[in-house]
């Protein structure tokens, strides 16, 4: 069931989340223990996230409990399980970051496109 929606029409992407209006107020929801939810899907990755933001952000999604999921796993982010890795933009996932991934489970670099 959908209890809330987060869209940030006529924002870009690069903006940071706490600088985009609704992705800041998804942000704020994340700490209350009342908010209703405990997943957030993303409809399109590359509509979400930039840069390292997905990286950034997934151990704060971790932290309160809320699971990410993903169009491009069809189902949630699942940190333990390398094969995920995949399907993430190689930007998250390169071989100089994997190891700065603050426990979020990014052990690998992206297979070849």
């Amino acid at each position: 069931m959908i209890v809330a929606e987060f869209f940030d029409v006529g924002y870009l992407r690069q903006l940071p989340w706490p600088r985009r209006p609704q992705a800041a107020r998804l942000l704020a929801a994340l700490a209350d223990p009342g908010r209703g939810f405990d997943a957030v899907v993303v409809g399109e990755f590359e509509r979400a996230f930039y840069g390292n933001q997905f990286r950034d952000l997934a151990p704060l999604f971790k932290l309160y409990g809320v699971e990410l999921w993903l169009p491009e796993l069809n189902g949630p982010v699942d940190a333990s399980n390398d094969s995920t890795c995949r399907c993430w933009p190689c930007s998250v996932c390169t071989p100089d970051e994997r190891s700065s991934a603050r426990g979020f489970g990014l052990r690998r670099p992206c297979a070849p496109r």
